[in-house]
């Protein structure tokens, strides 16, 4: 029998329903963090897509989900806590609503989670992650694996020597996204260039909210420090507005 994991922290995830393209209903949100919690993360950050001049966000209906979420896993255990946050389309449009409060930091602290179009080519993606930097951000790029210009490792490099923090999704390292994101994630990860691993959850079955079978792989292949510190100790720098 395997070891149980615990304590875990997932900062990336759609498990709020009714926002965008995550849990589509309560039941289903219901049965995610059921899953998050038997699979060992006590700590959630939600991030649901918040992509200025292509989606509309709705803050109340957010609100209403992120309570009602709340109060079911205070029914599953006291030890299971949920943090507001989104997940940024990088657009003219972010600054501005960063700056006005529309978009939510993580827990409401000094960092930001940014993603791109996959196409996007690297000088756009540099010059955008180093605007929000300026404006005193601590960024974070979501799966990075993901983005087509990326591919390089020294793109990666100059990101991570630039400041930027490095986000990859679980299911990339344990293959279930492809050959080709496998390899560069693990490649990543054996160069030191990974900062966070999340689920990116979605849904209950193609994007489950779990992370400890990847915990595992993590440990096993490049040491129990490094998973530790993308699951558990890098994450709680987040929930409590501290510096890496």
């Amino acid at each position: 029998m395997k070891d149980r994991i615990t304590g875990l922290t997932d900062m990336h995830t759609h498990i709020v329903c009714g926002i965008d393209d995550g849990a589509a209903n309560l039941r289903a949100m219901k049965k995610m963090l059921e899953m998050a919690y038997q699979d060992g993360i006590r700590h959630i950050i939600s991030t649901p897509h918040f992509m200025p001049g292509r989606r509309k966000f709705d803050e109340a209906t957010y609100q209403k989900s992120f309570a009602l979420a709340q109060q079911y896993m205070e029914q599953i255990a006291d030890d299971f806590d949920l943090y507001q946050g989104n997940e940024i389309y990088f657009h003219e449009q972010a600054l501005p609503e960063l700056q006005n409060g529309h978009i939510h930091t993580l827990a409401d602290g000094p960092y930001i989670l940014v993603e791109f179009n996959p196409q996007r080519e690297f000088l756009y993606i540099r010059q955008s992650l180093r605007l929000l930097q300026e404006r005193g951000y601590r960024v974070i790029l979501a799966h990075a694996e993901r983005m087509k210009h990326l591919n390089q490792i020294e793109r990666i490099e100059e990101l991570v020597e630039r400041g930027i923090y490095i986000q990859v999704n679980a299911d990339s390292i344990m293959g279930k996204n492809g050959h080709t994101l496998k390899q560069l994630s693990r490649q990543m990860l054996r160069e030191s260039l990974v900062h966070f691993v999340a689920s990116d959850c979605h849904d209950t079955t193609k994007r489950p909210p779990m992370l400890s079978a990847c915990y595992r792989k993590i440990a096993k292949r490049y040491g129990e420090h490094m998973a530790h510190a993308l699951m558990r100790l890098n994450p709680q720098a987040i929930l409590e507005g501290k510096p890496l």
